[in-house]
């Protein structure tokens, strides 16, 4: 499915770029459109298949430095993070015997969504953990309109629209993927109380070398 996308975003970026003054306004815009909705589709077609892979990597032998693949996360974000004029946070973060594929996508989606809605006047986002029992609890929390109380659960699901300005954007999976993963690793993501205005996303996970780690809801 994705290789005639390829054609489509090229041969629209080859248009724009080689007979831009060719096409008249109208002509130009229209082949944005179309550049566009292949690159989300693209977009779409990436997170299906992350969707679907996701419990079919064995845990690493050895720890992953959750601590270096968020700080690679912010560096990926930085022209957006600067465009935002937001600061992130860090607080220290143990390592994970998790495949750093999965920690990278958790804190990429839950970072970039607090880009899109940190509060204009606090336009900070922080990343802190937490230990609780076997579980490493791991925090994102931005200072936006935050989460409705009646969507809080629904927002972990493929595809969910709702009302709520935090599932308007991307194609409706980045917080399902993050749910699938932090299953697969024993645990949940939720979202929690945030002091004032703002929404705080938690996601808990078993670090063990164990292969099998049942779901405890909590």
């Amino acid at each position: 499915m994705r290789t005639p996308l390829t054609p489509i975003i090229g041969f629209s970026e080859i248009l724009a770029n080689n007979y831009a003054e060719v096409l008249d306004e109208n002509g130009l815009q229209l082949l944005a459109q179309i550049e566009n909705a292949g690159n989300s589709m693209l977009a779409l077609l990436n997170d299906l298949l992350l969707y679907a892979s996701i419990g079919k990597l064995e845990r690493p032998e050895f720890p992953v430095s959750t601590q270096q693949v968020v700080g690679e996360v912010i560096r990926n974000l930085d022209t957006e993070i600067a465009a935002a004029a937001v600061s992130v946070q860090v607080d220290s973060l143990p390592a994970m015997h998790i495949p750093k594929t999965f920690l990278t996508q958790i804190f990429y989606n839950l970072i970039s969504n607090s880009l899109r809605y940190a509060g204009a006047l606090n336009r900070v986002i922080k990343v802190w953990s937490a230990q609780k029992g076997e579980h490493v609890q791991f925090y994102v929390r931005d200072h936006g309109q935050g989460i409705a109380e009646q969507e809080r659960g629904a927002v972990f699901d493929a595809f969910y629209r709702g009302r709520s300005v935090f599932s308007s954007e991307g194609a409706g999976l980045g917080l399902s993927i993050v749910q699938k993963i932090a299953h697969n690793y024993g645990g949940e993501a939720r979202v929690v109380e945030t002091d004032k205005v703002g929404c705080t996303i938690l996601v808990e996970m078993v670090s063990t070398q164990s292969r099998d780690v049942p779901f405890s809801p909590r």
